[in-house]
Formats: C-alpha cells, structure tokens, sequence
C-alpha cells in the first residue's frame, strides 16, 4: 500500500508479535487501523462491539465492518454489549471491554490492538486534568499495558486524528460516522469540540504537545513508583515502618 496509509503502518508502534485481535468500531481511526495493520504484516482478527444504541445505525455499523473484513479477508468477530440497562460512557466502556475479553478467551489470542491516537491522548489528559488527576491519570493512555491477562496495545498514540482521515480519504476508503460524537452532554464531546479548537487557536500544535507531555508524566510516574517500592523495601516490613519515613517528601 503506497501512499499515506502506507506510510502511518510504519509509523505503528508497538507493533503486535504474533496474533491480535483489533478493535473496530467502523469509524475513521478503527479502519485505519485495520488498514494498517495489515499493511505492517500483523496477523490481524477484527472485533466489533455492537451497543446497540442507536438502532439501525449500529446494526449499519456491524455490517459495514463486517463487509470491510470481507473485502480484506480478515477473520470477523461480532459482540453485543450488554448494558444492563445503562446508557452512559462508563456503561459502554465496561461492557466494550467484557466483549473484548470474552473474544480473546474464545479465540486464545491475548493481544488487543485499540485505535486511539495523539488528539484521543490529548483530551483524555485534559478531562483528567480538569478533574484533579495526579501523576498516575495524567499519565493518561499507555502505549502498551495489561489487564486481564490481555496485552493491549494502542500503536496510534503518535499520530494525529487529521492524519488519519486525510490517508483514508486518499486511498479511497470509507469510514462510518457516530452521530453520538458530537452529543455535548458528554463530557468527552465538550472537550473535543469547544476547548481542544481553542487550545489549537491559542498554540497550533497543542494536542501533539499535550500528547508528548502526559507520555512524559508516564514515564516518570513510573520511575517513581519504582524508587517508592525500593526505598519502602529498605524501610518498612510486616508489622513495622520506620520513622524515617514520616520525614520524607510528602511525594515520597
């Protein structure tokens, strides 16, 4: 695949070794993702989420994806989100996750590639900002990490949201649009829509900058969780901490 498509594939990272299964939702940065995948040689299965909230439209998204992976010739898997009753983001994140996981017990394949990129990176870092996070939730998205025995990786965090959609409109290729993305009761939506314009207005560039900075806090974050583990190993134990400890910075 030359072209843009071809050149984001190398820009992928982490790279899955071995099967993954991705998730595609139908939109614009999940069918990039595919594309792409494939273009870097992964041995790709797709997944798809059905929520059912939106009637027809989901059901039109199911299909898309599953005519998409019929085209490309990649295994198709389909699941419906059971909500209990809920229809708000939590809800639907939870259950996401509960389909991913009950794909990658039946299917054996442990690794999970998500489509988010640098400006998805950027507003989460601002939400948690907005809402007092420390080190650890600005930390935000990371490029690899596992949960539930499954490794999941997001090799998009390095590229832009325009990105993608100017390399599938080059190449020809369609995406569906969720109308509920531009419904501003979500807070998500709020951020995307009216402060991520402004910060862009104010700074061209902000996202990619904000994107950077909370890998950056990640890293660090890290380092210091570790240096913690390591000085309380020297001075606590079973039953015992040593006053030293109340002497420390409070970071500490």
């Amino acid at each position: 695949m030359d072209g843009r498509l071809g050149a984001m594939a190398g820009r992928l990272r982490p790279l899955p070794e071995g099967k993954c299964l991705a998730g595609i939702s139908g939109g614009a940065d999940s069918v990039a993702l595919l594309l792409a995948l494939r273009e870097a040689g992964a041995e790709v299965e797709a997944v798809h989420v059905n929520h059912g909230l939106r009637g027809g439209e989901s059901d039109g998204d199911e299909a898309f994806v599953r005519d998409l992976c019929a085209r490309l010739g990649v295994p198709f898997h389909a699941a419906r989100a059971d909500l209990r009753g809920r229809k708000d983001e939590n809800a639907a994140r939870d259950a996401r996750w509960a389909c991913f996981r009950e794909c990658a017990e039946r299917t054996g394949i442990r690794t999970l590639a998500l489509a988010h990129h640098a400006d998805d990176q950027a507003e989460t870092f601002m939400m948690r900002l907005i809402r007092g996070a420390g080190p650890e939730g600005l930390g935000c998205m990371k490029p690899a990490e596992e949960r539930d025995g499954i490794l999941v990786l997001r090799p998009m965090l390095g590229i832009r949201r325009a990105e993608i959609r100017e390399a599938l409109t080059e190449a020809g290729e369609t995406w569906r649009e969720d109308r509920s993305n531009e419904d501003d009761r979500y807070f998500r939506n709020r951020v995307r829509s009216r402060l991520m314009p402004l910060l862009e207005e104010m700074t061209p560039g902000a996202a990619e900058r904000i994107a950077g900075a909370a890998a950056r806090i990640a890293a660090e974050n890290e380092w210091a969780e570790a240096a913690a583990r390591q000085y309380l190993d020297a001075h606590a134990g079973p039953g015992w901490i040593d006053g030293a400890v109340g002497r420390e910075p409070e970071a500490l």
